[in-house]
């Protein structure tokens, strides 16, 4: 099973896009179509004279196995 880091990043403030680029990144990195992920950071700064609004999501994730795929089927 293949696992790793990924993180997405979002100058507009958008959490889900932030999210959406961690998981590409980690479909692309994991060469796969499906990945399980679980949340490890949520970070933002938000104000300040230019209006910055940057949010980064940092996840965990893995590419499933064939035996835990064939598990659920039965």
């Amino acid at each position: 099973m293949s696992e790793g880091k990924f993180e997405g990043t979002s100058k507009n403030g958008d959490v889900q896009e932030a999210l959406a680029e961690a998981i590409a990144a980690a479909k692309d990195g994991l060469r796969t179509d499906f990945v399980r992920w679980r949340l490890e950071e949520l970070t933002g700064e938000d104000g300040g004279f230019v209006l910055v609004r940057d949010v980064t999501v940092r996840i965990h994730a893995k590419s499933p196995s064939e035996s835990e795929d064939q598990g659920k089927k039965e």
